[in-house]
């Protein structure tokens, strides 16, 4: 008897209570706003999988970006190993392999991230070398990097300095590796044990799958040359 007074009255002073009260006592909550449910922060798919986002740049990471920017325009970005070897297999590789053969090389895929990671030091960015490549008598100072077109959705290699870009070709290979540490003139050894000797400092473009190759700019022919290796 005295419970159903004492239930009769919470009624009554609930019915009566100020909005605020009632809004927080809600015994029955709506569906459209949970009872006791913390709000939770809501990512897109495109920033949880927006890698180049997340990648902390140096100042001479932040100098190859401005410098993208400035001679390949706003479509292009830095490469990161995951342009190169990303998580999701490109679909029309995926449709070519079973199911097996789909999982080994998505772990080839995730050993080659790796791979590119430790080669550059930790950092996502595939590694970028900054000399005079064409020797011009200014000595300005040109940059090596690898590119993304986010439009077209493809890698470049790019030489690029302050004044103008010096080359941009597709890109089809895994990083870039100095030769001689950038000095010159130096010997380089390719195809057949064929040797050279080159006046300009010269980069080894290496490739996981592929061909790998010799590029640097031939003083003489006032071109960039490629010498492909064994």
């Amino acid at each position: 008897m005295r419970f159903g007074v004492f239930f009769s009255f919470l009624i009554i002073s609930f019915a009566f209570a100020p909005a605020s009260f009632a809004s927080w006592w809600n015994p029955f909550p709506s569906k459209d706003k949970p009872f006791n449910k913390v709000e939770s922060i809501q990512y897109s798919r495109k920033d949880v999988f927006d890698i180049d986002s997340q990648i902390i740049r140096t100042e001479f990471d932040k100098k190859i970006d401005e410098l993208i920017f400035d001679q390949l325009g706003e479509h292009y970005r830095r490469a990161n190993s995951h342009d190169l070897y990303p998580m999701e297999l490109p679909k029309k590789l995926a449709k070519k392999l079973d199911y097996q053969d789909q999982i080994a090389m998505m772990e080839f895929y995730n050993y080659c991230r790796k791979d590119l990671e430790k080669l550059s030091g930790g950092s996502k960015f595939l590694k970028a070398y900054a000399y005079n490549y064409d020797g011009d008598a200014a000595k300005t100072k040109d940059y090596a990097v690898i590119v993304f077109d986010v439009k077209k959705k493809q890698i470049y290699l790019a030489i690029i300095n302050d004044e103008k870009t010096l080359y941009l070709e597709k890109f089809e290979a895994s990083h870039l590796e100095p030769i001689n540490n950038g000095l010159f003139p130096t010997e380089v050894v390719y195809e057949d044990d064929k040797t050279k000797f080159v006046t300009n400092p010269a980069l080894r473009v290496v490739a996981f799958e592929g061909d790998s190759y010799i590029l640097y700019f031939d003083a003489k022919e006032k071109d960039w040359e490629e010498l492909y290796l064994q």
